[in-house]
């Protein structure tokens, strides 16, 4: 993700401000990248009505999406006009998360941008706990604002790999982190979850002979000083202020969040890597936990050579 040439959003059409259409417009007027916008036009009431024949039902479909497409050309005539190369399309299905992740592989976007949507519980919808799972390309989820300008941009690094992602993907998620804060002019920060020395070894280092309390306590230095190195030499390779680089001991659920509400970040990015079974229970758990708990918006990048199985989807 060294250039944003092109931004493909996947927008609601009952959001008239703010969300990801003005996010996306506004990233292809800066970088000069080409749009592709897409409305998602289901209706399941419409689909499945039994009362009706289905030629009748057909032609309320068409007329639907007809409605739709025209909503849409008439708030891409403006972008076309200001010369932005602005692809639309109206897509009928049932599955939001699917047809975006189909589009993704299609297209291969550089940057795909969606409205962020909560579930019927506190937390993020079905569908996009499935893109941030499955889709392939950049994925930035985008919460409503006034405005759509980013100030400062959090980086969230892991460089011992202590909670289980490739180690490659660091600098995918330093190098998106980067692009973004190139095109905003944002203050780019670096946050970094330290792992604390394991109780249980500290317990059984106490326990060997000539091992006190002292030699546990000079194993938990060196333990953390290890990790501040490798995240300084992540940053300088990074070319980070090292005056925005935040490290702070505790678990990534715990402390992201936190740095992400001290320095007030507008977009955390962060990698995201789709496991199955009990690996996607215990790895897959981290970055949810942070989602979780953040309401600024995210980039959620996936490591190389990434494969998506996107086909599974409907079985989840």
């Amino acid at each position: 993700m060294q250039g944003i040439r092109h931004v493909a959003a996947a927008i609601r059409d009952d959001l008239p401000e703010g969300g990801a259409f003005d996010r996306a417009t506004d990233i292809a007027r800066r970088s000069g990248a080409r749009l592709s916008l897409f409305v998602f036009a289901w209706d399941k009431a419409m689909s499945r009505n039994p009362f009706f024949r289905r030629e009748t039902v057909d032609r309320a479909i068409a007329d639907h999406v007809a409605e739709r497409r025209e909503w849409l050309n008439e708030r891409a005539a403006p972008l076309k006009a200001e010369g932005i190369a602005v692809h639309t399309e109206v897509i009928w299905a049932d599955s939001l998360s699917r047809e975006v992740i189909k589009m993704a592989l299609a297209l291969e976007p550089d940057l795909v941008v969606k409205d962020a949507e909560m579930g019927p519980r506190a937390g993020w919808a079905p569908a996009d706990w499935r893109l941030l799972r499955h889709c392939p390309a950049p994925l930035m989820l985008v919460q409503p604002r006034p405005a759509p300008g980013i100030t400062r941009v959090l980086a969230a690094l892991d460089p011992m790999h202590a909670w289980g992602k490739p180690e490659s993907l660091d600098g995918t998620i330093l190098e998106a982190a980067r692009a973004v804060s190139a095109i905003y002019q944002a203050e780019l920060h670096v946050g970094h979850a330290m792992e604390p020395l394991p109780a249980l070894l500290g317990q059984h280092m106490s326990q060997d002979a000539g091992q006190g309390s002292e030699s546990v306590e000079a194993a938990r230095r060196e333990f953390l000083t290890t990790q501040a190195q490798a995240l300084e030499k992540a940053c300088a390779e990074g070319e980070v202020d090292s005056n925005h680089v935040h490290q702070r001991e505790g678990t990534p659920e715990v402390v992201i969040p936190s740095i992400v509400e001290d320095i007030r970040a507008d977009l955390l990015v962060l990698g995201t890597v789709n496991r199955s079974g009990l690996k996607r229970a215990v790895i897959g758990s981290t970055a949810e936990a942070i989602l979780d708990r953040v309401k600024c918006d995210v980039l959620a990048v996936k490591p190389d050579g990434f494969v998506s199985d996107y086909e599974k989807l409907k079985d989840e």
